[in-house]
Parts: C-alpha cells; sequence; structure tokens
C-alpha cells in the first residue's frame, strides 16, 4: 500500500511540475509579446565569427554583425546566439531594439521556449493524469 501512494504521490508532483512548465511557457509568452514591442526587425552582416573554448573544452562561439538603424550606422556589435548556418558576410535577421540598438535579439528564440515549455508541461500533465488515473481506478468498474 505504501508503494501504491509513493507513486500517486509521484505522479502528482509530475503533474504539479506540468501545471508549472505550461504556466511558464504561457508566461514566456506574454513577456516576449509584450516586450516583442520594443523591437524591430532588421538585417544585419555577420562581421566576424572567433571560436574559444571554456575551462571544459566546450567550444564557445562569439559573433558580431554589422547593421544601420535609423540613420545611424552600428559596426561590430555582439549578438548572444550562434547557429551553425552563420557563416562572416552573411545577411541575417534579428531583433533591434527601438530604445537601444545595440540591444540584439533572436526572434526564434522568443517563439521556440515558451512552445517548448508549454508543450513539455502539457505531455507531463496529460501522461502522469492517466497513469494517475488508472492507478486510483485499477480495480474499480465504472
Amino acid at each position: 500500500m505504501k508503494l501504491k501512494q509513493n507513486g500517486i504521490i509521484s505522479l502528482c508532483i509530475v503533474v504539479f511540475i506540468g501545471i508549472l512548465l505550461t504556466l511558464g511557457g504561457i508566461s514566456f509568452a506574454i513577456f516576449y509579446g509584450i516586450d516583442s514591442r520594443n523591437y524591430v526587425e532588421i538585417q544585419a552582416i555577420i562581421r566576424n565569427i572567433s571560436i574559444s573554448y571554456d575551462s571544459d573544452g566546450e567550444e564557445e562561439y562569439y559573433v558580431t554583425v554589422d547593421f544601420g538603424y535609423d540613420g545611424t550606422k552600428y559596426n561590430d556589435v555582439p549578438i548572444s546566439f550562434w547557429n551553425s548556418e552563420m557563416y562572416e558576410g552573411k545577411v541575417i535577421t534579428i531583433m533591434c531594439n527601438k530604445n537601444n540598438p545595440t540591444k540584439l535579439a533572436n526572434k526564434t528564440f522568443w517563439i521556440i521556449l515558451p512552445c517548448i515549455l508549454f508543450w513539455v508541461g502539457i505531455l507531463l500533465i496529460i501522461s502522469a493524469s492517466i497513469a494517475l488515473h488508472k492507478t486510483l481506478f485499477k480495480n474499480k468498474q465504472f
């Protein structure tokens, strides 16, 4: 009986974590939606990609871009993201903060993070709820 109670408690915790992840995804979506009003899409040219290694020997990429915004040219501005399709001279679309043009963001991150949190949360809620239902009503006939 104690094992069954531990299983029920564990499943309830998983449902609770799923709810938190789902709410986190919704919260991030709202935050990014509000914050995105301060950003505008611009085209930038990748100026430099340099690679360094952290203390664990993992590669770290440092990427800078050149772009123009509101009549001003910005050169060698670092961005906080990198992907394997980037190369020096490539034109990319990024998000530029209207109030601080050197604050750049990746629109894909704004979309992917809330979606991942939301759907992982939903998946945990559904799977743990089904398991919880089966555990609670295993020997009962309805």
